[in-house]
């Protein structure tokens, strides 16, 4: 986390108490090996909302760098898929391996 924030590839997102309820961090490290103008992320957090709003801020900084294309890395988790469908991010049409743990 140190690195993503030492190096500006963190987006946070805090609610109105000032309290951090959104992230998405941000690895173009694929993207410049394949020479392209794309840009991924590599985690996005947080509720509807916060996704909403962090992911069209990211948006607009990457229509600023004339890039042509975000990959969005997420987990499957109904709020923060529903705000990327919204935003016309569309899903892939198959993942060979995704792998969750519900800690107790």
């Amino acid at each position: 986390m140190k690195r993503f924030v030492e190096e500006q590839k963190a987006i946070v997102h805090e609610n109105e108490k000032e309290d951090v309820n959104g992230l998405t961090l941000i690895d173009d490290a694929t993207a410049r090996a394949w020479h392209e103008d794309t840009v991924q992320t590599c985690y996005i957090d947080g509720d509807h909302n916060s996704v909403l709003d962090v992911m069209r801020f990211f948006e607009s900084y990457c229509h600023g760098l004339a890039v042509k294309k975000i990959y969005g890395f997420a987990c499957n988790h109904k709020p923060i898929t529903t705000a990327l469908e919204k935003l016309s991010f569309e899903p892939p049409d198959s993942v060979d391996v995704i792998y969750e743990k519900k800690l107790t």
